[in-house]
C-alpha cells in the first residue's frame, strides 16, 4: 500500500513567531501518516492562528520543493507549480488541500509552510 506522510516541520521555525505573538501552529494529533490507495484523492490540513499579525502566505510544500503557494494581497493570490504525481485539486483552499488521483509518485513528506506579516527585507 502507498502512503503519504504529512510532517510539521517548521514547528520550531514558527515557535520564535509565537513568542512574538504573531502565530501559532496548531499540531494534529497522531503519528502524521496518511495512507491511500493508488487513484484516490487525499486531503492535506494546513490550521494555524494569527496571534496580532496579518498572513502573509501559505506555501505547501512536498520533499521540500514548493507546489502551492498563497498570497492574499496578490493578484491572482493562488499560484500552483508543476510537480510530477501532485495534481492540486480546484476545490482545494489554501489551508485544506486536496491532491487529486494519487500515484506512486505522490508519496513523500508534505508541509505548509505559514508566514504573517510582510517579509523584513525588501523583494
Amino acid at each position: 500500500m502507498n502512503f503519504i506522510k504529512m510532517v510539521d516541520k517548521l514547528v520550531l521555525l514558527l515557535l520564535t513567531s509565537e513568542m512574538h505573538l504573531s502565530l501559532r501552529v496548531l499540531k494534529e494529533e497522531g503519528d502524521g501518516l496518511l495512507r491511500a490507495e493508488v487513484g484516490q484523492d487525499v486531503s492535506l490540513f494546513c490550521d494555524y492562528q494569527m496571534m496580532g499579525d496579518t498572513l502573509y502566505s501559505i506555501k505547501w510544500y512536498r520533499d521540500d520543493k514548493e507546489f502551492y503557494r498563497f498570497r492574499p494581497r496578490e493578484s491572482p493570490p493562488v499560484t500552483t507549480y508543476f510537480l510530477p504525481g501532485v495534481s492540486v485539486h480546484r476545490r482545494s483552499s489554501p489551508t485544506h488541500l486536496i491532491i487529486h488521483n494519487i500515484s506512486s509518485s505522490t508519496s513523500g513528506i508534505f508541509k505548509c509552510e505559514v508566514s504573517a506579516g510582510p517579509p523584513r527585507f525588501i523583494t
